[in-house]
């Protein structure tokens, strides 16, 4: 096959146009864009809520009993989660498979919560039932609710940790923090 002008321009074209889709493509993939969404749970519904992500920064605020509530800044090509998913008595929002995420839950008071992400910081502020939260590498920062009694069992492999005041009332609150290089902060807002 003999090349021609026209079908070497037209090769080149084309090579444009797919070298063009994929850059942008990998500049969507690292664009930031805004999700959001809440979910009421009805009575039937999930007794324990799961949050999981990848990398970034979770803040967990505590608010009414049957709603999760989510408000996100999302860097990656995944798909927005719309709602969190029923599954054997758990409710589950999976942001994974973001590149980043920087985002601010707001999840049941009276349900058991987890949170777990690989490399960031998750801000927990007032729980007011017990809560799970497990990090691989970062910072988990508490913040104590004003007259809520606490009980913590926490678990840091590698890093500092501030002391955490146990409460020996029978009624406190079970906190779990786990973070295997990092830090544990507890304190007041800065």
């Amino acid at each position: 096959m003999k090349l021609t002008r026209n079908r070497v321009l037209l090769l080149l074209v084309a090579i444009l146009v797919v070298g063009a889709f994929l850059a942008f493509r990998s500049y969507r993939a690292r664009e930031k864009r805004r999700i959001e969404g809440q979910v009421e749970l009805n009575d039937k519904s999930q007794a324990r809520v799961f949050a999981v992500f990848s990398n970034g920064i979770v803040r967990v605020t505590y608010g009414e009993p049957k709603v999760i509530r989510w408000t996100c800044e999302v860097q990656g090509s995944a798909s927005d989660p719309t709602k969190p998913f029923p599954f054997k008595g758990e409710s589950k929002l999976d942001l994974s498979d973001f590149d980043g995420v920087d985002c601010d839950l707001t999840l049941p008071d009276s349900q058991f919560s987890s949170i777990t992400g690989d490399n960031g910081q998750v801000l927990v502020h007032a729980p007011k039932s017990n809560v799970e939260v497990a990090l691989g590498n970062g910072q988990i920062r508490f913040y104590p609710g004003e007259f809520s009694p606490y009980r913590f069992q926490n678990s840091l492999k590698n890093g500092s940790s501030d002391e955490f005041p146990n409460s020996e009332s029978a009624d406190a609150i079970l906190i779990s923090l786990s973070v295997e290089n990092g830090q544990l902060y507890y304190g007041k807002e800065e």
